[in-house]
């Protein structure tokens, strides 16, 4: 009595059972393989038999092996080549498994089919001296065809660069219908090759084609006739565009982002013999042992153990579904959270593998990924094919460098302490940074460290040892960040003028809702605001400016932050406009709130203890009033105790508020002063302020810094080490030329290289004058903690 398809499978993927007709002492293992390069090629079909390409004109029998010979298409040092296999009606259920010639054949199959379907999967089958596979039938007589999308070799190649699943597109495709798909934003510029998942729903059987553009081989990268999914690594050409091809029907297709394939940076392959890692089944490599089907409810642990080297940063598996109680979409991921994309699409009744590429959270000695089920629950099986280790950092211009202590917030990939600074691995360019974030040219947020509240989306108490693209977003134009008194929160505005944040709900930050202790684990968008272009936030209460000039406020009214007399407004859940100021076109919030207009002139109001308003008094007010005496402002900034500072259009520097610690840099300390003062020490128009620990420093239109205020441990930068009395309270220029840009112990200058002083040197001595590093260099800016740097 013949089997079912469902008992042939239950009993192939129940490793280490033998298959049937396969001997357990026929074969020997792979050999061990070599950390290889990847060479994409131009699609090519190197077997079909129907037509004898490849192999003899004729089907597969049952229990039978094809070996196909690739030699004259595979360099004599490849190590793995990547095809799709396609298998056609093979007239009983069977399956199909790819494998080195002359080894022993994996429990795991690669292709499961019924009699009557045509279906495909891609496949990474290692390859020996002689560059052979064999292809296993177990029953029915079928049809194969496949087609070479690339292979690895030692000899020279491209490096893989794993991305955390990412949704680029989804696009309908009608019969005979072709589109080009823009990748641009998604990978390197220098990327060769994208990997994707392509999710297909279609109207009737058809097979899809993926390429770089030009005359479309004839070549298949999907064929199915039901809803399925397949990986699809293409070549790129030179403007990153992909073209795709529907044969017949219409067609849904999700395409999501796998990875790219670059020469600068990324990981090696290394193939190995097909081991199982994972099985719900029998609690293989489940966390403790649990035995049981993944749910929609929860995702499921892989715990691949020693099978995964430390090293590795990427795995490379063949997943498989087993009686899905419905069709569902399963992905694997590092993150806990459902990432929303598609790595396989299970079918009630049936068997279902694929090949699947994730990233893995390197926490040694617990290294996992975690595998999602959308709609239905299903037992999964993995078994590992390969891996992507020894990760080449990579980046062309203004690429971020981190150093110092390190428990994951540097994001380099570990939690080693960095010195000297040490590359992050993000290959866009970055144009803001802070702590734990960096925003890139291409307008997307990456994260990492460790913040359970505003850490990276999706993941797993918000921790990442490396940067991850967080938040479905490519227009981020300003990232905004608090942290005070455990209310996290990150707002991010987005080119369309709309906020989206996610973190601690606090006082109404992100709606109206009054649980204050709310965690948003992913980005909502914040009281449907529209036209945004500048906000801020002080404390409890958040800032918006308009497009329109208008400044619209909420939350708690303390000391009249809101912009209204907190006795007649205490609180707000939703935004309101703020009466007075227009033209608004930025905004600095402190304990007293300014606004900049187009025009230059400053508004503020809010608390005044020390005269912080700078209108001439000293009473809380939440009426908004101009700062007489300042036009043609292009900044403002605060200190620590309510000081704060103005820069003109022409230069002038302007102060007020507290001067207890001399900030004021008048010469005196004690006191305060409610209206602006020129800073007459400074003789050189001043191009920028910055201040932090008591300290201010102030860079000229011609690169010299001045600085005063604390100068504990010697952090001003003039030379002298505070032993009793450390305030200075009227600026010093200190000795640096030229300088781009300072911090608050750092400077840039126009040749790359960074001064920096306050620091303890290798003997344990204070530096009290600015000292050039020598272990960095090409820097163009520095962002928050990061180093900014054009290789």
């Amino acid at each position: 009595m013949r089997r079912s398809l469902r008992s042939v499978l239950i009993a192939t993927l129940v490793a280490p059972l033998v298959l049937v007709g396969q001997s357990a002492t026929a074969h020997q293992p792979a050999p061990a393989a070599t950390a290889s390069l990847y060479q994409p090629t131009t699609p090519t079909r190197v077997l079909d038999t129907r037509t004898g390409v490849g192999a003899p004109t004729g089907k597969v029998g049952p229990v039978s092996t094809l070996t196909v010979d690739l030699s004259t298409h595979l360099p004599t040092d490849a190590t793995a080549v990547v095809l799709n296999v396609t298998g056609i009606s093979p007239g009983a259920a069977t399956l199909v498994t790819a494998h080195q010639a002359g080894t022993a054949r994996p429990s795991v199959p690669n292709l499961v089919l019924t009699g009557t379907e045509i279906r495909s999967n891609l496949v990474t089958v290692p390859v020996g001296a002689d560059r052979r596979i064999s292809l296993y039938n177990n029953a029915g007589n079928l049809d194969l065809t496949g087609d070479l999308f690339g292979y690895y070799r030692t000899g020279g190649g491209h490096l893989f660069q794993p991305q955390d699943g990412e949704r680029v597109t989804t696009l309908t495709l009608g019969p005979r219908q072709t589109t080009t798909v823009d990748l641009t934003e998604y990978v390197d510029q220098t990327a060769t090759a994208a990997t994707l998942s392509l999710t297909a729903a279609p109207s009737a059987s058809t097979f899809l084609t993926v390429w770089d553009g030009g005359p479309r081989p004839e070549v298949s990268s999907l064929n199915t006739a039901q809803r399925a999914t397949n990986q699809a690594t293409v070549v790129l050409n030179a403007g990153r565009l992909v073209s795709i091809y529907n044969h017949a029907g219409t067609v849904t297709l999700d395409i999501d982002l796998v990875g790219f394939h670059g020469v600068r940076f990324g990981a090696k392959y290394v193939p190995v013999t097909p081991t199982v890692v994972f099985d719900t089944r029998s609690g293989v490599g489940t966390r403790d042992h649990r035995v049981g089907p993944v749910t929609s409810a929860a995702p499921a642990e892989i715990l691949p153990g020693t099978a995964l080297p430390d090293t590795a940063i990427a795995a490379q598996l063949t997943l498989a579904t087993l009686d899905p109680t419905g069709s569902t979409a399963v992905t694997l991921d590092e993150r806990d959270t459902d990432p929303g994309t598609t790595d396989l699409t299970a079918q009630p009744g049936r068997v279902t593998p694929g090949p699947v590429t994730t990233t893995v959270l390197r926490e040694h000695p617990n290294q996992r990924a975690y595998v999602h089920t959308r709609d239905s629950s299903t037992h999964v099986v993995a078994a590992l094919t390969g891996y992507f280790t020894g990760w080449v950092p990579g980046c062309v211009d203004h690429c971020a460098y981190a150093e110092g202590p390190n428990l994951g917030e540097l994001g380099i990939g570990t939690t080693t302490t960095s010195a000297p600074p040490s590359n992050t691995g993000l290959y866009f360019p970055v144009t803001d940074a802070g702590d734990g974030w960096a925003l890139t040219s291409v307008g997307q947020l990456w994260q990492w460290g460790s913040d359970s509240r505003t850490g990276p989306v999706g993941w797993r108490d918000g921790r990442s040892t490396m940067p991850v693209p967080t938040a479905p977003f490519r227009d981020v134009e300003q990232v905004w960040y608090q942290e005070d008194e455990q209310r996290d929160s990150i707002i991010l505005r987005r080119a369309d003028g709309t906020l989206w944040g996610w973190g601690q709900q606090g006082y109404y930050r992100f709606n109206d809702s009054t649980d204050y202790n709310h965690i948003h684990r992913t980005p909502v968008r914040v009281h449907d605001l529209t036209d945004v272009v500048a906000l801020d936030s002080s404390r409890q209460t958040t800032f918006v400016a308009k497009s329109d000039g208008t400044v619209w406020s909420w939350g708690v009214n303390y000391g009249g932050q809101l912009g209204f007399p907190d006795n007649e407004v205490p609180l707000r859940r939703t935004p309101l406009q703020i009466p007075g100021p227009a033209g608004v076109v930025d905004l600095h919030a402190a304990r007293a709130i300014y606004a900049r207009t187009a025009e230059g002139t400053v508004w503020s109001w809010g608390l005044n203890t020390d005269g912080e308003l700078g209108t001439g008094s000293t009473a809380v007010t939440g009426t908004p009033a101009q700062i007489p005496g300042l036009t043609g402002v292009t900044s403002v900034t605060t200190a620590d105790y309510g000081t704060a500072y103005a820069v003109a259009a022409d230069g002038a520097l302007w102060a007020w508020g507290d001067n207890s610690r001399g900030l004021l840099g008048n010469g005196t300390v004690g006191g305060s002063s409610n209206v602006p003062v020129r800073v007459t020490a400074i003789d050189k128009p001043v191009a920028e302020i910055v201040t932090k620990d008591q300290r201010v420093f102030a860079r000229t239109t011609d690169g010299d810094v001045w600085a005063w205020g604390d100068n504990r441990d010697g952090g001003l930068g003039n030379g002298e080490l505070c032993t009793d009395s450390c305030t200075v309270p009227t600026p010093r220029r200190i000795a640096l030329t030229g300088i781009t840009q300072v911090t608050a112990g750092q400077a840039v200058a126009p040749d790359g290289s960074v001064w920096r002083w306050g620091h303890l040197d290798a003997e344990g001595q204070r530096v009290t004058v600015p000292t050039r590093r020598t272990d960095v260099s090409d820097v163009v800016a520095l962002r928050g903690g990061l180093f900014v740097i054009r290789p």
